[in-house]
């Protein structure tokens, strides 16, 4: 698997897609993007597409930058603390049904959820 940098700037109506060391592409939005430049990639060099990485960016200005990196963190911090929330609902709803003997029902009165999702958390 080979990892190219690809760079696209808004250029009036299409985005000028730099591919390093390869070319440039044009594209009329982002998901075309990616794929001219995977195009243009396998075009030149004879790879084929499957074995093409894409690191790619676009050109923001430096505030659109600042609060795209912000979201991101946001998001990822998210998604952290959504595995850590499963994780230990999923424990206290198997504690309070297998150690404390409570039906899945009451186990949902507890935790103050539905008892479909307590009966979610026990499979998984």
């Amino acid at each position: 698997m080979k990892t190219y940098s690809a760079h696209a700037s808004k250029e009036h109506r299409w985005w000028l897609v730099r591919v390093e060391g390869i070319g440039v592409t044009q594209a009329k939005n982002l998901r075309e993007a990616r794929v001219m430049a995977i195009d243009l990639i396998t075009t030149v060099t004879g790879t084929p597409a499957s074995r093409i990485e894409i690191e790619f960016t676009t050109d923001l200005a430096p505030a659109l930058r600042r609060r795209v990196d912000q979201a991101r963190k946001a998001i990822d911090a998210l998604e952290i603390q959504q595995r850590e929330t499963a994780r230990r609902s999923r424990e206290a709803a198997r504690e309070l049904v297998e150690l404390g003997g409570l039906s899945g029902a009451d186990a949902a009165i507890v935790l103050g959820i539905s008892p479909q999702r307590v009966s979610q958390l026990l499979r998984a």
